[in-house]
């Protein structure tokens, strides 16, 4: 499992209060094999965040055990693992200001990968 390749912006932290979020290579070409790549949304404190996958290619099975993105509320731990392709965007909302971004792949079949959107929302 290649960790985080060099260029591919794993291990990055946006702080931005909206902003857009792209698997390595998407759309033009197809997404690395053997990939764990984490990316960072840490918002100020008094807000939260709203993620919107836009677009989503990537390898289908039951359990998405294999190619998956995985958001994560890191204030609750709570996350979800997606993966297959959409036909209408998936909407996640963090309880905290820090969610992680995780991108896995394994030893064969890929397909262009995801993009998001992310918002801050302040807390009530």
């Amino acid at each position: 499992m290649v960790e985080c390749p060099e260029g591919y912006g794993c291990d990055s932290v946006f702080s931005e209060l909206n902003g857009q979020m792209d698997s390595p290579l998407y759309p033009d070409v197809n997404y690395p094999r053997e990939l764990d790549c984490v990316k960072h949304i840490t918002l100020p404190s008094g807000y939260h965040v709203k993620i919107t996958v836009l677009d989503m290619d990537i390898e289908f099975d039951d359990n998405c055990q294999f190619d998956h993105l995985m958001i994560t509320d890191k204030q609750t731990g709570v996350g979800q693992t997606y993966c297959g392709s959409l036909n209408d965007p998936i909407v996640f909302t963090s309880v905290g200001n820090d969610v992680s971004v995780q991108f896995v792949t394994d030893s064969s079949v890929e397909g262009s990968g995801w993009s998001l959107t992310w918002e801050a929302l302040q807390n009530e």
